[in-house]
């Protein structure tokens, strides 16, 4: 919607405003509002990449800001359902609100993201880290070693599968 209403930069966009914006793209005053945050704090984010925090801003469009978006990644469950849910996993470099009522498997959920982030490239992952805080006392570290010790056969499975195939192939 922003390059069909002839949004081409950034600093245009951060030039409309918040109302101009709404009215621009038909949206709610409060998400161009947040529309807006997104793109002054990514401006500020490669200013300080790209200028070691001098402050200079690097002109951008707004199709850049979504390809860069998009190029983010994902970290996978390989629980195909919740990955379409979320839209190919959880999102990296955004936060991601788990919530529910107590007993629902939220630290487990946390537990499995903890590990899965660390699946390697070839399997679908990123190859992250992690770093788990728990704020509760519940975290349990026999279950993640029972998380990362299925996430392992499971990532052996898929790369005997791949063998049986190529083999199959040859």
């Amino acid at each position: 919607r922003l390059v069909a209403a002839g949004f081409q930069t950034a600093e245009e966009l951060l030039e409309t405003g918040p109302c101009g914006l709404s009215k621009e793209i038909g949206i709610s005053k409060e998400e161009a509002l947040e529309a807006l945050q997104v793109v002054r704090q990514e401006c500020h984010n490669d200013a300080a990449r790209t200028a070691g925090g001098s402050g200079a801003t690097r002109k951008c469009t707004a199709l850049e800001l979504l390809e860069e978006e998009q190029a983010q990644g994902f970290i996978i469950t390989f629980c195909s359902a919740l990955d379409n849910i979320l839209g190919g996993g959880v999102q990296l470099t955004k936060i991601t609100e788990i919530c529910g009522a107590p007993g629902v498997g939220k630290t487990q959920l946390c537990m499995q993201l903890a590990v899965d982030v660390q699946i390697p490239e070839c399997f679908g992952g990123v190859a992250g880290e992690a770093v788990f805080i728990d704020t509760e006392g519940s975290f349990m570290v026999d279950r993640v070693v029972d998380i990362a010790a299925a996430c392992v056969q499971h990532c052996q499975l898929i790369a005997e599968a791949h063998q049986e195939e190529d083999h199959l192939k040859a």
